[in-house]
């Protein structure tokens, strides 16, 4: 079964689950076709590849969106865009588009004036591009015909070696080159929206327009008890700039189990912090709002007879209080395993979900989850249907019509536009606010307020199978949706949620 008829059959499904005794405060749980959020010419250039094997393997946000790198394995074929609190509103880049290289997304970064930085691979030619879309979807791409060794991404900026003696940095509009010759460079990062780099010595370096500064020393030696370093590098999210150096036992004693063989530390450069991790290289790292951080790692990267190379992978989580905690997984491709990330919000996701539910799931601090499907099949169908900006969507209690007026769960729907839900216990009162526009209901009460001013209704909020049921063309035209009935198809079509 092709992509696109799975599109057509599935759409969104979006049901909620309510796990509180109170109908209006009660957990939701919300699930969403990712595809049917990505244009139809978009998805008929997927070609060959099959739902089961997309997933979001990266995500990040900023202020007013989210951003999910779409593909399979560790090939992004596009970034999807969504508003937050409107799940509805969505963008969707694609290297498929005839703006942007048809070559793989490796990595990409978010800038602070909403500007999408990608570093793109193309295996055929092996020749690497930057590309920046800026916030008006203009796309500035570079090609790095002399990458050397793999760059960064952060800040709105771009850095790279072209050969061992230089060191190029890209903001968008130019390019820079620094020569580094003799200067031991064994890493580099971007910091503060300055380019760094690390050499043998430990030492880690700023460079500018202005010129080059020492930041400072790694407050690690460069060998421990009989343990000689083996490897050095640096990540940085632009704010917090960490270092991992690693070390190999000087005897390669085999006899030994190989946790006895190497050693490592993992380093907060910005607060000047160590904690001892046996991971050698960061394969990927997030940095969450809470101020803690997880990095995914490989324990070792050389051959010792009778240890498989790449045998498994670490997770360290250090919390914003500095505790670490460190898991193996038995798995020798990052890109197998489940990651988390905690928003500006408080949400808990993990992504790079893979099987039957690949995807990425968002947990709120009310209870509330949003699952992230690539395929989720819809197998019955409601009498009546609700669609939102084009998107179908439908809830565990289908929606019905009282008094010639559609119902629809009150929590559910308050979740896909975006509003909040408050309940007043004493008065028996259910709150909704969007912005600046707030409603007041009584459940079983035809009087409502809007703004203060009172408004009858032709059916009131109403309790059924532990939900509460709201009118859906009142409340979506209360915040300025423009709302359609077809009577053919039996569908209510709710249309373009203004600011």
């Amino acid at each position: 079964m092709g992509i696109k008829r799975v599109v057509t059959i599935c759409m969104v499904s979006i049901i909620i689950s309510i796990v509180l005794i109170n109908p209006c405060l009660a957990a939701s749980a919300i699930n969403v076709n990712i595809l049917s959020l990505i244009p139809d010419e978009q998805l008929e250039k997927l070609g060959d590849l099959t739902i089961s094997e997309l997933r979001v393997s990266s995500l990040k946000e900023d202020e007013d969106n989210y951003y999910y790198l779409i593909g399979e394995k560790y090939n992004g074929i596009g970034i999807l865009k969504t508003q937050k609190g409107e799940i509805t509103k969505s963008t969707y880049y694609s290297i498929f588009d005839s703006n942007l290289q048809e070559a793989y997304i490796r990595n990409f970064d978010i800038a602070d004036d909403g500007s999408i930085w990608l570093e793109q691979y193309n295996p055929d030619t092996s020749i690497t591009y930057i590309s920046k879309i800026n916030k008006d979807n203009n796309i500035n791409t570079i090609e790095l015909n002399d990458f050397f060794r793999r760059g960064v991404l952060a800040g709105g900026k771009a850095a790279w070696m072209p050969d061992e003696n230089t060191l190029k940095v890209w903001d968008g509009k130019e390019i820079l080159s620094f020569d580094i010759s003799r200067k031991d460079v064994v890493d580099i990062a971007i910091y503060k929206n300055d380019l760094v780099y690390i050499n043998n010595n430990h030492e880690i370096y700023q460079i500018s327009k202005e010129g080059v500064k020492k930041l400072t020393v790694l407050s690690v030696p460069v060998t421990i008890d009989g343990y000689e370093k083996s490897r050095l590098s640096l990540w940085s999210n632009n704010e917090t700039l960490w270092a991992v150096v690693s070390y190999t036992n000087s005897m390669l004693d085999f006899d030994k189990p190989l946790s006895e063989l190497i050693d490592g530390r993992l380093i907060n450069v910005t607060e000047n912090k160590v904690y001892q991790a046996s991971i050698e290289t960061i394969l990927k790292a997030v940095s969450n709002r809470d101020g803690s951080f997880y990095f995914l790692g490989r324990p070792h990267m050389f051959f010792i007879p009778r240890y498989p190379m790449y045998d498994d992978i670490c997770e360290v989580t250090i919390g914003k209080d500095g505790d670490i905690k460190y898991n193996k997984v038995e798995c020798h491709r990052w890109w197998y395993i489940k990651q988390s990330y905690l928003d500006y919000q408080g949400n808990l996701w993990r992504y790079n979900i893979q099987g039957n539910e690949n995807g990425a799931i968002q947990a709120s601090p009310d209870g509330t989850t949003v699952n992230y499907y690539f395929n989720r099949s819809v197998n019955n169908k409601p009498e009546i249907s609700v669609s939102i900006n084009g998107i179908n969507v439908e809830f565990d209690v289908a929606p019905y019509a009282e008094n010639q007026r559609i119902m629809v769960p009150l929590r559910g729907f308050a979740s896909i536009i975006g509003a909040t839900v408050e309940w007043v216990k004493d008065e028996n009162k259910i709150i909704i606010e969007k912005q600046d526009k707030k409603i007041e209901l009584i459940v079983g009460n035809s009087k409502a307020l809007v703004d203060g001013k009172e408004v009858i209704l032709d059916a009131p909020a109403e309790a059924k199978n532990g939900r509460t049921m709201v009118p859906i063309r009142f409340i979506s035209e209360s915040f300025f949706a423009d709302v359609k009935w077809e009577n053919n198809s039996k569908t209510v079509r709710i249309s373009t949620i203004t600011e």
